[in-house]
């Protein structure tokens, strides 16, 4: 007996009637599945889609509700891994594998699955390899014999616009129709606030791992971005960024490194929130020629991060990147009346 689902304590998947020799999907696993299919697929064509190539800033995905997803380009699709990943409708993705779609060229050069001029690659669609825990209204579920998505109807447009696909989640074969405006509502950030996930404590303490990855793997990283785009621009001299949500002041050290000075209030970064008046710029900033060899990027002041994390205050942020070969070492340092917390990870990259 073969089963797609299990549920702890209970094993859920294809099952056979005892006492007689009718054989057919077990109800609850059929509906379960049902529920599943669409917004797993959805996420996981989102994710076959994401950029990559361009920097290692890129090679992470949001999930605006709560928690991220990280990948790297391999020889047959892209692995992947699942941290608290809220795709909506009471349903969390957490896990390590391969969405395989085959080779085509090396994987430091690997267009994204529907991207331009790979059509047949896309609509022949993927295959997840590995497992996977899907968190359903509180329960945990894991996938033990992964899913595939096929049938894949999208333009080969920037961004990809989705219209439709097919997902095989045992015991339960989904044809979604409307998968561009799920595809929509999963990554739609609206209604979520500072407050979204309470926190009245602000404390760090709080943060789960799945948290802490999406500060160092979204909000810092788009803030260092911020930061190295910054940098790059040195020749136009000290100036000020106006924002509908605030100001950022920047000035220029001897070393023509940046120093930002921003007073924000609820400045909306894809399901995060920055709020309070903090300065960032360049702890540590090593390059052998145009070669990285490590970054740090350190905020002080007041800041209140929240969203698609539990609200946090902080009076400090350090966030160091070191590359060793493909992986990045990410070293994640917060600070605030609340505690302290200093996580680290090793990532694959693709660039």
């Amino acid at each position: 007996m073969r089963h797609a689902i299990l549920a702890a304590p209970v094993l859920i998947g294809v099952a056979v009637a005892c006492g007689d020799e009718t054989t057919g999907p077990d109800p609850a696993a059929l509906a379960l599945a049902e529920r599943i299919a669409p917004r797993l697929a959805v996420m996981a064509f989102a994710v076959a889609n994401g950029p990559q190539g361009r920097a290692f800033f890129d090679n992470a995905l949001p999930c605006v509700r709560r928690g991220v997803v990280n990948y790297a380009n391999t020889e047959t699709g892209r692995a992947v891994t699942f941290a608290g990943c809220d795709v909506g409708d009471g349903l969390t993705l957490d896990g390590t594998g391969e969405l395989r779609w085959g080779p085509s060229e090396p994987a430091a050069n690997r267009e994204p699955l529907c991207g331009f001029g790979t059509a047949e690659a896309c609509a022949a669609g993927f295959t997840w390899a590995g497992e996977l825990r899907v968190t359903v209204d509180g329960e945990p579920h894991v996938l033990t014999e992964g899913f595939t998505v096929s049938d894949i109807v999208a333009a080969g447009t920037e961004p990809v616009e989705l219209q439709s696909l097919r997902v095989a989640l045992e015991p339960a074969a989904v044809v979604v129709t409307e998968a561009g405006p799920l595809l929509d509502q999963i990554f739609d950030p609206t209604g979520i606030d500072l407050g979204t996930i309470p926190n009245p404590s602000g404390s760090v303490a709080t943060l789960s791992e799945a948290d802490l990855r999406r500060i160092a793997l979204h909000g810092a990283m788009d803030l260092a971005f911020f930061l190295l785009d910054e940098t790059v621009e040195s020749a136009r001299g000290d100036h000020e960024h106006q924002m509908p949500c605030g100001t950022s002041g920047v000035t220029y050290d001897a070393e023509q490194l940046p120093h930002v000075t921003n007073a924000w209030s609820q400045c909306p970064d894809r399901g995060l929130l920055f709020d309070g008046d903090f300065t960032m710029e360049w702890g540590r900033w090593e390059l052998n020629g145009r070669e990285l060899v490590a970054i740090r990027m350190d905020l002080t002041g007041s800041l209140t991060i929240g969203g698609g994390i539990p609200t946090i205050e902080l009076t400090s942020l350090r966030w160091t990147v070191t590359p060793s070969g493909t992986d990045l070492e990410i070293t994640l340092e917060l600070e605030g009346p609340g505690g302290a917390r200093t996580v680290a990870w090793t990532i694959p990259v693709d660039d």
